[in-house]
């Protein structure tokens, strides 16, 4: 007994040590990170960068630096920018620097997440993927083609990609399982790959698809639902066909094998729980498709779902399920940004940074079509190491 006690108090030990270890280097790289910013607010400011947008870029340093690292929460990051722009003065006041909390695509994040909560406990999303999977009789690229094109349909019931993805991956892991692949097979390779990545392609295509839209068409000003589409089917459909082609062609030897057909299923109607977030989910995406007519923000579609999903006798969710499956950091962190890019603009650190980028580089003055391309250049690292 006793060699065994002293192995368990060994374990025991290095966990606690592990952790000490782990909360000083975070401790020390956040240390770091701010003392870098300090000295970044405190040097002589550069030709034509006003104070306040040096302080402002000191603060975005920070905070990518804090969210790239993970040294603190993400949604603690968020609070320090907060905190961070009002110490600093690079915002007039605290009112300012909580500006993102009063944006409305801060609360269509709310609006969607629980959206799609609703659709996977009310177990409508595993209803509506499986109608499609039972379709492919066998046929690899029939589930890998069905997949693609239900992509745009599911974004209108479920328009965060995140949330959709999520759902579906455990949906065709268990199709995948029935049809016989296993798993880092190419075919399975090809289907989560294409998840992963054209899946999101394909709720960029729709304003309402996601918070990347909903973002940068709050940022340009405001833009409607019609109107993104219309500017962006071309691109990212040319981008959505391109990369299913890449997946097919980089992963053709699993489309050669047929697959296990699903059994079939009993015919079940629609459960009242599955009735009622069809009918709230429809009636939001109804209010989007329409926007051209009423012009409404998409925040607020997003917000009359959230009310009626969570209201006794209509609703699916209770506050309770909201509470403990909504990630607050995701609001934080979103909110607290918008005040960061509020803060870049207002204070003429972005047009300074966007000056310094031409002045530079005299091409980007020739050229126009090369800034769109740098900007993509930097955005896909930023994206990898951001998540």
């Amino acid at each position: 007994m006793e060699p065994a006690q002293s192995g368990g108090d060994k374990t025991t030990r290095n966990g606690v040590t592990n952790a000490w270890v782990k909360e000083w280097r975070a401790l020390g790289i956040t240390l770091l990170l701010a003392g870098v910013s300090v000295a970044l607010m405190l040097l002589p400011g550069p030709a034509g960068l006003t104070p306040a947008g040096q302080r402002v870029l000191a603060v975005a340093f920070l905070a990518i630096g804090l969210w790239c690292t993970d040294a603190i929460p993400a949604a603690v990051t968020g609070i320090v920018v907060v905190i961070s722009l009002t110490l600093s003065g690079g915002v007039p006041g605290l009112r300012e620097a909580l500006v993102g909390f009063a944006e409305p695509v801060a609360y269509f994040l709310i609006g969607v997440l629980t959206i799609g909560l609703a659709v996977s406990q009310s177990g409508l999303a595993k209803r509506v993927a499986l109608f499609f999977l039972r379709r492919c009789n066998g046929r690899s690229r029939a589930l890998y083609l069905q997949m693609l094109l239900s992509f745009p349909l599911l974004t209108l019931l479920l328009p965060s990609a995140t949330t959709r993805t999520g759902i579906l991956i455990h949906v065709y892991e268990h199709a995948l399982d029935l049809g016989g692949v296993p798993r880092g097979a190419p075919l399975a390779k090809a289907v989560m790959l294409a998840l992963g990545s054209i899946n999101r392609l394909a709720s960029t295509v729709i304003l309402t698809g996601g918070i990347t839209p909903v973002l940068a068409a709050s940022l340009i000003g405001g833009i409607s639902w019609s109107r993104w589409l219309v500017l962006m089917i071309v691109p990212y459909g040319a981008l959505l066909a391109v990369g299913a082609l890449l997946i097919f062609r980089f992963h053709r030897k699993g489309f050669a094998n047929p697959l296990a057909c699903l059994p079939a299923a009993e015919r079940k109607p629609l459960s009242p729980k599955e009735i009622r977030t069809l009918v709230i989910t429809l009636g939001a995406s109804l209010l989007w498709l329409t926007d051209a007519l009423h012009h409404w923000n998409p925040a607020l579609p997003a917000i009359l779902a959230w009310g009626c999903l969570m209201m006794p006798g209509i609703g699916v969710l209770t506050w309770q399920d909201f509470e403990k499956n909504f990630g607050w950091a995701n609001f934080f962190v979103m909110a607290s940004s918008l005040s960061l890019a509020r803060a870049l603009a207002g204070s003429g650190a972005s047009t300074w940074v966007a000056d310094a980028l031409v002045r530079g580089a005299p091409v980007f003055s020739q050229e126009p079509l090369l800034v769109p391309v740098l900007l993509l250049l930097v955005a896909a690292p930023l994206r990898l190491i951001l998540r």
